[in-house]
């Protein structure tokens, strides 16, 4: 299938390596999303970066037969997904063959999963999901739409993460804890309790923090 990613960042390069790895696809573009263009020209691996953003149309997309959206802004991503889904654009994902994903988990579309990903028996995770590098997803548990996992962040069983939440990296959340949508989990945390929508919360065990802190090191 001939895809373009849209989002120039890390996300597009771990996507890449993937589709090489797994020959299912071959991308023929990029869209760069920061404002300057600051990447329009170069390329990411090998694949131009276009300037096509603002000018995303039906006939630019005709170009392709599906998309992938690879930027590390939840909400973002969400945004683009629709907006290539009113173009006609199937959202593909991106699984890496060392992922390891039981038979009854489910991934939703638009989703990356990156290597030495454990995702368990009747997990589900939802559309759009990035599961960095050493990600554990337990049995049962439930990642929502547009959450972001950092590498090696690790959910027991019965976790519930809320759409657009991040995880950051070492992450710890405890059996059947709610992670509510919009939250950010601090790097390193234990999570013991339910974290309401919006919270952060950072430390072992992981307690509430001023709003919109951590953000460094999202991708």
């Amino acid at each position: 299938m001939k895809l373009l990613i849209v989002g120039a960042g890390a996300q597009a390069a771990y996507a890449l390596e993937t589709f090489r790895l797994t020959g299912e696809h071959e991308v023929l573009a990029i869209l760069d999303l920061h404002p300057q263009g600051r990447m329009v020209g170069g390329q990411v691996l090998g694949v131009p970066v276009e300037d096509a953003l603002n000018r995303l149309d039906g006939e630019y997309a005709a170009r392709f037969q599906g998309a992938l959206v690879s930027c590390a802004s939840n909400s973002q991503k969400q945004t683009l997904a629709r907006r290539l889904a009113q173009l006609g654009l199937p959202l593909v994902s991106a699984i890496h063959p060392t992922a390891v994903i039981a038979g009854s988990a489910t991934i939703g579309e638009g989703s990356i999963v990156n290597a030495l990903a454990v995702i368990q028996p009747r997990a589900i995770v939802g559309r759009g999901v990035m599961l960095h590098a050493g990600t554990i997803v337990e049995h049962d548990c439930v990642v929502e739409d547009y959450a972001n996992l950092a590498p090696r962040a690790t959910l027991a069983g019965h976790v519930r993460i809320g759409a657009g939440a991040y995880v950051y990296t070492g992450a710890s959340v405890l059996p059947q804890v709610r992670v509510g949508a919009r939250a950010r989990v601090g790097a390193g945390a234990v999570v013991l309790r339910d974290v309401p929508e919006g919270a952060t919360v950072v430390g072992v065990p992981a307690a509430p923090v001023a709003s919109g802190s951590p953000k460094r090191g999202a991708n």
